[in-house]
C-alpha cells in the first residue's frame, strides 16, 4: 500500500504524512450545562472535565499516549460509543 487516508496522526519514521485539512474542535455537553452560557471563556472550558470519545473497534493507543503527554496533570477519561 502506497497511500492511506485516515484521521490518525502517524509517528512512524518510515511513513511520511501530509495534512489534507484541519477541523474545528466542537464542544458537546448536556442541555443546560453552564458552559453553554459562557462566551469565549477559554480558560473555564480548558479547566472543565473532558472525555475523549473513541469510535468502537479502533485502536487509539498512540492518540491516548499523545493526549497524556500533552496534559500530564489532567485526568482525561477515554471511552467508546458503547457506554
Amino acid at each position: 500500500t502506497d497511500l492511506i487516508i485516515d484521521n490518525m496522526f502517524c509517528t512512524n519514521r518510515t511513513v511520511q504524512h501530509h495534512v489534507l485539512f484541519t477541523d474545528n474542535m466542537v464542544l458537546i455537553c448536556r442541555e443546560g450545562n453552564p458552559l453553554l452560557s459562557l462566551e469565549d471563556d477559554r480558560g473555564t472550558i480548558d479547566n472543565a472535565a473532558h472525555i475523549l470519545l473513541l469510535p468502537e473497534g479502533q485502536n487509539f493507543s498512540g492518540l491516548r499516549q499523545r493526549v497524556q503527554e500533552m496534559f500530564p496533570d489532567r485526568q482525561i477519561s477515554f471511552t467508546s460509543y458503547n457506554i
